[in-house]
């Protein structure tokens, strides 16, 4: 098999799926400040608009969804597309 499209393939899907996360991030973090107001009552000592909780927040979801989509990405590049067939 030949590894510079194993690598090339990985980084591919890899990218693709940081994309997706940074895009469902970035309207996540829109609808969070247009709806501050609404939950701003529910908060204890902290500001819907806190940069720092919302950077961690962020830090928290593009970790987690980095390794939910990456892991399974890899595992898939590395299986040839015939042998996928086959065994399908």
């Amino acid at each position: 098999m030949n590894t510079a499209f194993d690598s090339a393939g990985r980084e591919a899907l890899t990218l693709m799926a940081l994309a997706v996360t940074l895009l469902g991030l970035a309207a996540g973090l829109v609808v969070t400040l247009a709806l501050a107001g609404t939950v701003e009552s529910l908060l204890f000592q902290v500001s819907p608009y806190d940069p720092y909780t919302q950077a961690g927040a962020v830090l928290v979801l593009l970790t987690a969804a980095t390794a939910a989509a990456v892991v399974p990405a890899r595992r898939a590049a590395a299986v040839s597309p015939t042998e996928a067939i086959r065994e399908g």
